[in-house]
């Protein structure tokens, strides 16, 4: 990632900080509730169970309701893995090491048929809950200026994402980015037009 963004910007280091939190945070997780230890032993197909056992985990999981503490984590680790398995792959192909590519390349085939089952839909349940209980309070000019500097930070980190590796997902994320932006801009339009006629009263 260093040698990808060293000179794309200024801000790189705390996104690969950020990044590597990520991963660490799951590999330890699955260091104390499942067998694996290595970043490597994720990859073995066989292996993809305690995968989820520590994406869960990491996210807190509960079964009883199929929802997250931390939704956004359990979507974070969906990329994270097809992006180590990628690397894991090309590292092993490097290294005359073909079975650990076979399973690296196996690893993403179940990834992406299983994963939704396993993690996405929990996920994509918490999120909808969350949105029906947030309670709808009209933001101050002050915080939605706040809001709109951070997605615009995350609007050059998606496209710096998008330009590294273009995906179906790095695209998907920075449309989502650009949208939330316009409708910020809006937002801040309406509030201002509606200050002004309230001053004219």
């Amino acid at each position: 990632m260093f040698n990808k963004l060293k000179n794309k910007g200024n801000n790189n280091d705390d996104y690969i900080r950020q990044k590597m939190r990520e991963v660490g945070r799951m590999v330890l997780v699955a260091q104390t509730v499942t067998p694996l230890k290595k970043v490597e032993e994720f990859f073995i197909p066989k292996n993809f169970p305690h995968v989820i056992s520590a994406v869960k985990k990491a996210a807190g999981y509960d079964p009883k309701t199929n929802t997250y503490q931390n939704s956004v984590f359990s979507t974070q680790a969906w990329t994270q893995s097809k992006k180590i398995s990628s690397i894991v792959e090309s590292d092993a192909m490097m290294f005359g090491d073909h079975i650990t590519a076979e399973y690296a390349k196996r690893y993403r085939a179940i990834h992406d048929s299983r994963w939704e089952e396993f993690i996405s839909s929990g996920a994509l349940n918490t999120l909808k809950e969350a949105r029906w209980n947030m309670p709808q309070v009209l933001p101050f000019t002050q915080d939605v200026k706040l809001l709109n500097f951070y997605m615009e930070n995350e609007q050059h980190i998606s496209e710096r994402m998008l330009r590294i590796s273009p995906t179906p997902e790095t695209d998907a994320a920075l449309a989502k980015d650009s949208i939330i932006i316009i409708i910020i801009v809006f937002s801040l339009s309406a509030e201002t037009h509606t200050h002004t006629l309230c001053q004219c009263v």
